[in-house]
C-alpha cells in the first residue's frame, strides 16, 4: 500500500487525517465483519 504521507497528498489532507481517516474506516470495517473472521486475522492481515 501507499504510506500515509503519500496518501495525505493525493487526498490534499494533512498525515494525521489520514491516519485517522484509515483507523477509523478499519473500526468500522471490524464491525461489520464476523467475528470469526477479525479473530482469525487479528491484525488485518495474514501470516
Amino acid at each position: 500500500g501507499y504510506p500515509h504521507k503519500e496518501i495525505a497528498e493525493m487526498l490534499g489532507v494533512s498525515e494525521n487525517t489520514s491516519k485517522s481517516q484509515f483507523m477509523k474506516a478499519r473500526a468500522y470495517l471490524r464491525k461489520l465483519l464476523p467475528q470469526e473472521v477479525v479473530e482469525h486475522y487479528p491484525n488485518g492481515r495474514e501470516g
